[in-house]
């Protein structure tokens, strides 16, 4: 019975805090009704939800190219783990994979010393950049040397 006292105190408190954060005294039925019918809701789609043609591509295009190979890299560092924690894939499964990283990882590398930035850089994406390369070749090392046997 003391348990069953303490969570409805709990819940009291929370409903409490709940309607005092609105300020207005709205019901979370109120809310939910005008984010449901858009009224409250700034930044709804007008087009029913449908997604704008081209847009991805004119972001990709603002993009510097150093992004592109960081992007590249993080999705076969991504692709790598997965297949890592797949227990159906065996290390020849995974050769590829690291054959991969390893190549990324030089052209990103190769890409940042002839770009001069290979150093110490106040850039966030080129220090991304070095850590993202680090952490490849620290994987493709721990395959070669076996520590997934």
């Amino acid at each position: 019975m003391k348990v069953e006292n303490t969570y409805m105190a709990v819940d009291a408190g929370q409903a409490a805090r709940g309607k005092s954060s609105q300020g207005s005294g709205a019901s979370f039925s109120d809310i939910l009704a005008k984010a449901v019918s858009g009224e409250g809701a700034e930044s709804a789609p007008t087009s029913g939800g449908t997604p704008v043609a081209g847009v991805g591509q004119a972001l990709e295009a603002g993009l510097p190219p150093l992004w592109r190979q960081v992007d590249g890299l993080l999705t076969a560092l991504d692709n790598y783990a997965t297949a890592l924690g797949d227990n159906s894939k065996s290390l020849k499964d995974l050769e590829p994979l690291t054959q991969d990283l390893e190549q990324r990882a030089e052209d990103l590398d190769q890409g940042l010393s002839g770009a001069g930035l290979s150093g110490q850089s106040e850039d966030d994406l080129t220090s991304l950049a070095v850590q993202v390369v680090t952490q490849a070749r620290v994987e493709a090392f721990k395959f070669r040397r076996g520590d997934y046997l």
